[in-house]
């Protein structure tokens, strides 16, 4: 699917950019020097877009070559073709982890979680934005997902954080996505 969505990726986010970086950017707290680890973050927009903002050290992880090569056109430090399940990075590496409108893409939901925690600093924090699974608009986006052959399955803040044992926070950032911070 993101094979075919690559060349007018950032468009669409460009369009709908208070439901991806807009919710991040305004919510989240970064430090001058942090090492950011982006999980699914495709094309590098929202790295981008806060490079510009922060002086932070951006690497971007994703899974689809073609969405990644769109990143090299951007303000990003690092980029790699990778698998949110095995992160290749050691223990303790970051000291934030973001994952925005990914974590329902990944297979194996708390293996990625679990990877996450592993690549998180000590009181590093994880961000996930992503839609609540229970409204209609998500079922018919899930619905398309998996028909283009996505594994396309939504969790909600509570099922995050359960399966990642650390202390969160989430809250509501319009009608139909959440925002969730953990803390390590």
């Amino acid at each position: 699917m993101f094979d075919y969505l690559a060349p007018i990726y950032d468009l669409s986010l460009k369009i709908g950019n208070r439901y991806s970086a807009t919710p991040v950017l305004k919510n989240v707290e970064f430090e001058s020097g942090d090492e950011v680890l982006d999980i699914g973050g495709g094309t590098g927009y929202l790295g981008d877009l806060m490079k510009k903002e922060f002086n932070l050290e951006y690497v971007v992880l994703d899974s689809n070559k073609k969405m990644l090569s769109k990143s090299k056109q951007k303000n990003i430090d690092t980029m790699i073709l990778g698998n949110a399940l095995n992160l290749p990075f050691k223990d303790q590496s970051f000291d934030m982890i973001l994952c925005v409108d990914a974590l329902h893409h990944f297979m194996e939901k708390t293996r990625a979680l679990e990877e996450m925690k592993r690549v998180l600093k000590d009181r590093g924090k994880i961000v996930i934005l992503d839609l609540y699974p229970y409204l209609f608009l998500t079922k018919i986006i899930s619905w398309i997902e998996r028909r283009a052959g996505e594994e396309s399955e939504f969790l909600t803040p509570s099922e995050i954080s359960r399966r990642l044992g650390l202390e969160t926070d989430s809250f509501k950032v319009n009608h139909f996505q959440f925002l969730l911070k953990a803390k390590k």
